[in-house]
């Protein structure tokens, strides 16, 4: 992330910082420079500070899976003792993902896609994987193809709104 905000991979400590929400208010120009990196626009800027979701969600997230008529989709958040969070899917995606917004009052996840189309993960999360994921910077996509095998993990960023 270093790298894509700042283009300079050595100041991971101050991408922690902001993502753990150990600044508080960070200046406008550093918001401005996550803004670019994350390819948030202004319309979401504005819904993002003021802490709610954006208005063009949608509750299903069937349109950004390859769902046949005689399968249902399967998604199931995990987290894991190492504390990173996946999120397991059976339905291979029909679209690009760009990140993964938490808003960790709503205990709800969106994910966005690259041409900005917003889908909520639909159901309240549990208050342990809020927990989990507050600390987070990326969760990771998983494919499942079967009971004993899965695909390589995706990794994503992770937005944290409180």
């Amino acid at each position: 992330m270093a790298e894509l905000v700042y283009g300079d991979g050595s100041r991971k400590n101050e991408v922690s910082k902001i993502e753990n929400g150990k600044v508080q208010n960070p200046h406008e120009k550093t918001v401005d420079l996550y803004t670019v990196a994350l390819d948030i626009d202004a319309d979401e800027i504005a819904s993002l500070r003021a802490g709610k979701p954006p208005p063009n969600m949608v509750d299903t997230l069937v349109d950004f899976f390859e769902v046949s008529r005689d399968k249902s989709l399967y998604t199931e958040i995990a987290v894991h003792k190492s504390g990173k969070v996946a999120i397991f899917h059976d339905c291979p995606l029909k679209v690009e993902i760009l990140r993964v917004e938490l808003f960790v009052s709503d205990r709800q996840i969106i994910w966005v896609t690259k041409d900005h189309r917003k889908r909520s993960f639909g159901s309240e999360l549990k208050e342990s994987i809020v927990q989990s994921m507050s600390d987070l910077a990326e969760v990771y996509f998983i494919r499942l193809y079967s009971d004993k095998e899965w695909g390589e993990p995706v990794e994503y960023p992770l937005l944290v709104i409180n």
